[in-house]
């Protein structure tokens, strides 16, 4: 999926347009049957990574528990604890890099936090 084209069609949508969306994404992502088959393809003790919103980048943890909404996971780096829903996990290793291609500067979408790919450019 490219999210750079996503983001930049939604650029031109209306804030209501962006309320109905974020409501079908909700829908979604609360699919019993989408859960259930990513909860299916993960064990305990098993290392995934997960995207964490607040900084824009993925995680490495370790599965602690696997509940029927939400899974416990021990972050590697850090042994933080977080309970993360299922949608955050990155099951198909895909890539979270969103570029613009715009020369007015940069959004938050497009950083992760510790990012020195912008300094060269």
């Amino acid at each position: 999926m490219n999210y750079s084209q996503i983001l930049k069609d939604l650029e031109e949508a209306t804030l209501f347009d962006l309320y109905r969306l974020t409501s079908a994404l909700q829908e979604e992502m609360e699919s019993v049957e989408k859960i259930r088959k990513v909860r299916s393809s993960l064990r305990v003790g098993q290392v995934i990574s997960w995207f964490e919103s607040s900084t824009h980048r993925l995680v490495k943890a370790q599965i602690l528990k696997l509940n029927k909404t939400r899974c416990l996971v021990e972050s590697i780096e850090s042994a933080e604890k977080w309970n993360i829903v299922y949608a955050s996990i990155n099951t198909d290793d895909k890539a979270i890099h969103i570029n613009m291609n715009q020369k007015k500067g940069l959004k938050k979408s497009e950083l992760s936090v510790g990012d020195t790919d912008y300094l060269s450019q």
